[in-house]
């Protein structure tokens, strides 16, 4: 666990971890690496590894959650933001819910009328335009769906990228080392 008394420099590296999180920036705290660099420049002791014990002996990560929660409870609209998008949230997969109970007993009445109509069209081996009517309807209903569907797949297309532009972008990528 940690260790008594908390040296001044460990202190400062706390400081530095909670100033770097900020909402802006995800609550993202910055590297070891970065606060160690920190440290020195205001003429500190703390290399990245010393930094990187620091930030588990002394549970850096708690504090962070204290003030992301401090934070939240102090502003406002951010509150009332997350708890509007939550209730937007639940709205939605309640509706969505809704939507597919009615949309399955809608197909399940369509699908026992069908097979009523099937039956008697064989008993009778006869046609009626009421019968021809409604397979029709029935046909378009549940045909359109399935066309409106690959419609909107088919739109989604343009998104795609060839591999060619892929491995162009993979290319592209930098990587940042940071040294010691």
């Amino acid at each position: 666990m940690a260790k008594f008394p908390i040296e001044k420099n460990q202190v400062r590296a706390l400081e530095i971890y909670l100033d770097s999180a900020t909402y802006e920036n995800d609550y993202k705290p910055a590297s070891c690496l970065k606060i160690a660099k920190q440290l020195k420049d205001e003429q500190l002791q703390g290399s990245k590894s010393s930094v990187n014990r620091w930030i588990n002996e002394f549970d850096f990560k708690a504090h962070l959650e204290l003030k992301i929660q401090a934070s939240f409870s102090k502003d406002t609209s951010i509150a009332r933001t997350t708890d509007n998008m939550r209730k937007a949230v639940e709205k939605d997969l309640v509706t969505v819910e809704r939507n597919g109970k009615l949309i399955a007993t809608a197909y399940n009445i369509l699908e026992k009328y069908t097979e009523h109509i099937l039956s008697h069209i064989e008993k009778t081996n006869r046609f009626t335009r009421d019968d021809i009517k409604l397979v029709k309807e029935i046909a378009v209903l549940t045909t359109g769906r399935e066309d409106k569907m690959l419609d909107r797949l088919a739109s989604i297309g343009n998104d795609k990228i060839t591999s060619e532009q892929l491995l162009k972008e993979y290319n592209d990528i930098v990587i940042e080392v940071e040294d010691e």
